[in-house]
């Protein structure tokens, strides 16, 4: 976790914060025009070694800066450097009381608690880190607005999971912030709206909607009973055929992707926000940002290969199926160095070929996948596999080999549910996905789950789907039609859009 996470801090410093920074710190000669100062070169060097978590050479660094007794606000801003350091050397007692110093002589600086919280994440102290951010979100709620995503996810993975009501918290308060702006304000968002709704306030969900227009989300909130009081609003956001947030979605992704071109993963959303807006061209016209010589596929990571799944889903969204598969190809098959991140991709060329109905074509890739998914993947992305496998074998009238893969599907069946009901409905095994299906009410997100996949029609869709025939025909069965009608509805007609599968 530490590597990835410095690998996540690295940006968390630009030059403008050091400068900032610098500026609070006098020092006893002035430099040269052009020339950066003692103080910013004794920061810079702080923060490249603190992100390294090298923090015995960030403390020395710290320790480096000379600041007048008389300026508090420096003062207390190297004192918060010192405290983080010593954090993630884990001499805890001096950090903690350094914190503080630091506190009392300036607390109005975000500084001393984003780098406290960083220390915490790094160190894997938990309520320390959470104490930290919850001092930002009440203090400097400018500073939260900035955090990275990928450095929120691990704020996020410090959370009690038995202390519900305040992570449920968290989540309303970042989205009140407008955390994660155009393009990964929407799970928040999301998030809290739910948790709200629960909550019985209609008033504050309602008030959040305007930070929501991912299409799936809005669909998910359409269709779901629980959901029913927020319905008028929803209509009214959303727009005739969800086109409002259609086209809001893609806008702000654009907008985005414009400011960091140079990112892959704004680039990424931006192509997925096309092709939920039914705009799957625009989406296969940026393929030609694709990296194409092994040089550049060589030093590809993650965001880049979602880039590449992403248009391949657009090509596939067209009819071009082979193209799609291609794509997939030149991505797997590329030379990367510590590429486990491409396991997701692997699994989801399998996906498209069975989608396509081209099982053998599956099967000849089948050991390959099942082998990335055992080395790189999960228990939930390995049950994907099995349940692809069971699937193309059921297709191909090889009954006898999937005779033997389904125990092993069956045994694992808790890693993924819904795909495990997959698999069984790709045999036509319906009364044992009957059970399955029913099973997934134990949960909330199940519900929403299971209210989605029974639509008469298929919504807006991150995957390919072969599964809707199954689901079709599960919905007639009288224990799931009754539950469907008591948690949920159709999306009215007047709501599709033209961006489903």
């Amino acid at each position: 976790m530490l590597a990835s996470l410095a690998l996540a801090l690295m940006a968390s410093a630009p030059p403008a914060q050091i400068h900032s920074a610098a500026s609070l710190v006098q020092t006893t000669t002035s430099p040269a025009e052009g020339s950066r100062s003692e103080a910013e070169i004794a920061i810079a060097r702080y923060m490249e070694t603190f992100y390294r978590a090298e923090f015995a050479d960030a403390l020395k660094a710290a320790e480096s800066l000379k600041v007048d007794p008389s300026n508090r606000q420096g003062l207390g801003m190297v004192t918060g450097m010192r405290a983080a350091a010593l954090l993630g050397l884990k001499r805890k007692n001096q950090a903690d009381r350094l914190y503080q110093e630091a506190i009392a002589l300036n607390p109005q600086e975000p500084m001393t608690v984003h780098l406290r919280m960083m220390a915490a994440l790094m160190i894997e102290d938990g309520p320390v880190a959470l104490t930290a951010f919850d001092r930002l979100v009440a203090r400097f709620p400018d500073e939260v607005r900035d955090i990275d995503p990928e450095i929120m996810w691990f704020v996020f993975q410090k959370e009690d999971s038995k202390d519900m009501s305040a992570k449920e918290d968290r989540r309303i308060a970042l989205a009140r912030l407008g955390y994660g702006g155009d393009t990964y304000g929407d799970f928040i968002t999301a998030s809290a709206i739910r948790v709200l709704i629960r909550r019985g306030d209609i008033s504050g969900a309602t008030d959040l909607l305007r930070y929501l227009d991912e299409p799936t989300d809005i669909e998910d909130l359409l269709i779901q009973k629980r959901y029913a009081a927020l319905w008028p609003a929803l209509e009214l956001h959303a727009g005739t055929k969800l086109a409002k947030v259609r086209l809001s979605s893609a806008e702000s992704a654009k907008r985005a992707y414009e400011a960091d071109s140079t990112n892959w993963r704004e680039l990424a959303q931006y192509v997925d926000a096309l092709r939920h807006a039914g705009r799957a061209n625009e989406a296969i016209a940026l393929r030609e940002k694709l990296p194409s010589t092994p040089e550049a596929m060589a030093n590809m990571e993650e965001w880049t290969g979602w880039t590449f799944n992403n248009i391949a889903y657009a090509l596939h969204s067209e009819g071009r199926g082979d193209e799609a598969d291609q794509l997939f190809a030149t991505l797997n098959q590329a030379k990367i160095e510590n590429s486990g991140w491409r396991v997701s991709m692997v699994i989801n060329r399998l996906e498209m070929l069975v989608a396509d109905q081209k099982y053998d074509r599956a099967l000849a890739l089948m050991d390959t996948t099942e082998a990335t998914a055992k080395r790189d993947g999960n228990p939930y992305s390995q049950q994907l596999v099995r349940r692809l496998r069971y699937c193309s074998l059921i297709k191909l009238g090889r009954a006898a080999e999937a005779a033997h893969v389904r125990p092993e599907m069956m045994k694992n069946k808790d890693k993924s549910i819904g795909a495990t009901i997959e698999g069984l409905l790709c045999a036509g095994e319906h009364d044992e996905a009957e059970k399955l299906a029913l099973s997934l009410l134990d949960t909330e997100d199940g519900e929403g789950s299971f209210v989605r996949n029974l639509q008469v029609k298929p919504l807006t869709g991150d995957d390919p789907s072969v599964w809707a025939t199954g689901w079709s025909v599960l919905r007639q069965r009288p224990a799931i039609a009754k539950e469907f009608e008591r948690l949920g509805r159709d999306l009215p007609e007047h709501l599709y859009g033209s961006a489903g599968r």
